[in-house]
């Protein structure tokens, strides 16, 4: 490829990408050829770097001893003729790519612990409605035995995981799921779309049955890249548009359900982002996965983190440490009577349960509302047992306090820079029950 040639790269490995997450689960994936890039650690530019990228996030490995070795092996020099012999399939008319798929043999033996990567679960929905929720109850009683939720745990951490853990292992075994199969943004062909592929695949055709001619002035292979490159043109335009009108949508219409679908649809993106690119503190570019993360926890940390500035008022800061301060001091140091406190009630918790809205986004420990809801009252003891001890001790636990944060860009602003994503985060469920009694 030639230089400055970056998007088309990304579009080819997002095209092998889309192969191997298809058969992932049913077949161990090598990948082979030239790929325009390099995996010697001091190789470096562009494509090296995506490429690079490209093969953590598939956990593809080099097979061979020495990876400094050059990856590339010149098919006339017989001592590094990796391929045995090749068959070239035939094409179907369908068919509008301009690759073909090819049947090789090799000269050489790859251990299947080097080509069998982490293995990516299914994604999967709960089957709420499907389900015996009687079933469901009773492994949650069952569990409750097992782990032993009595009032004797006092350790706040402690009950609030085996609640969690409880309606965890309750679901997996008792609830019904679903695989969702992975096809891709919910978006349909417009029929200038239809059309344009339509053409790119007989201008394919008519290319082939002339022998595949690769001549630059040649008018059906001009011809051919023309209505192949128009009809991409095509459908990353309506893509964004609709893509916008998405955007534009929840920023002038805000709701619940449409801030849910963004979560969900940030979160089924993500094995992609490494294709967006991110400047770091320095303005470089960053497109590896793995750094664009660290760079977006840095900048929320950082955003999180109280800091003196010039436009605070110091004055102001400091009645507010001293009233903290002052607070802080008197509840520890005064001897707290149980009886003193209002306990919580099983119906307030039941109450509060039953206002969680259903159909959200899972938390960081895989739990909606629905599995609060159909568990009844089966949960509803420890729940209380937990928030009672909390007011005693005066403690939270770090499960309340952590969550899943995502960036979300803000309307017209430089997609590039973290100042302008808005941190969305989505915290315990368990510890949205204990903030709604309030």
């Amino acid at each position: 490829m030639m230089t400055g040639s970056e998007p088309q790269y990304r579009e080819h490995l997002d095209k092998i990408s889309s192969i191997i997450d298809k058969y992932d689960n049913t077949h161990s994936i090598i990948v082979t050829g030239d790929l325009n890039g390099s995996l010697i650690a001091t190789r470096n530019n562009n494509h090296d770097k995506l490429l690079k990228e490209f093969c953590r996030k598939h956990h593809l490995n080099h097979t061979f001893e020495n990876t400094r070795d050059s990856t590339f092996y010149h098919h006339n020099e017989e001592r590094y003729r990796l391929i045995k012999e090749y068959i070239i399939e035939d094409q179907y008319h369908s068919n509008g790519s301009a690759h073909v798929p090819i049947r090789a043999k090799t000269n050489i033996s790859i251990a299947s612990d080097k080509i069998k990567g982490k293995k990516s679960k299914p994604k999967t929905i709960l089957k709420w409605e499907e389900t015996n929720i009687g079933s469901y109850q009773e492994a949650i009683e069952t569990l409750q035995e097992q782990i032993n939720t009595t009032d004797s745990i006092t350790d706040i951490e402690e009950q609030a995981f085996n609640i969690i853990n409880i309606l965890s292992k309750a679901s997996n075994t008792n609830v019904k799921k679903k695989i969702v199969s992975l096809k891709g943004p919910n978006w349909k062909a417009s029929e200038k779309v239809k059309e344009l592929i339509s053409k790119s695949k007989n201008a394919f055709y008519s290319w082939k049955q002339n022998g595949r001619p690769k001549e630059q002035d040649n008018i059906v292979y001009t011809e051919m890249k023309n209505c192949k490159r128009e009809a991409r043109k095509q459908v990353r335009q309506e893509e964004h548009l609709d893509s916008q009108r998405f955007y534009n949508n929840m920023m002038n219409n805000p709701d619940s359900k449409t801030f849910h679908r963004l979560i969900r649809k940030n979160r089924a993106q993500s094995d992609n982002s490494a294709t967006l690119m991110i400047k770091d503190t320095n303005g470089d570019d960053i497109v590896e996965q793995e750094k664009q993360t660290e760079i977006f926890a840095e900048f929320y940390e950082t955003l999180a983190t109280p800091a003196t500035e010039e436009h605070f008022d110091s004055e102001y800061m400091e009645e507010c440490e001293f009233r903290y301060n002052l607070i802080n001091s008197i509840v520890h140091q005064s001897t707290i009577n149980r009886n003193d406190i209002t306990q919580f009630t099983e119906e307030e918790i039941k109450k509060a349960i039953n206002e969680l809205n259903t159909g959200k986004t899972e938390d960081g420990y895989s739990l909606t509302a629905e599995h609060f809801k159909y568990a009844g009252n089966t949960i509803l003891p420890d729940i209380a047992n937990l928030f009672n001890n909390i007011m005693l001790t005066g403690t939270i636990p770090d499960i309340f306090k952590t969550g899943i944060l995502t960036p979300v860009h803000k309307k017209k602003k430089d997609p590039t820079l973290t100042t302008n994503y808005r941190g969305i985060t989505v915290t315990s469920v368990l510890g949205k029950i204990l903030n709604m009694h309030y």
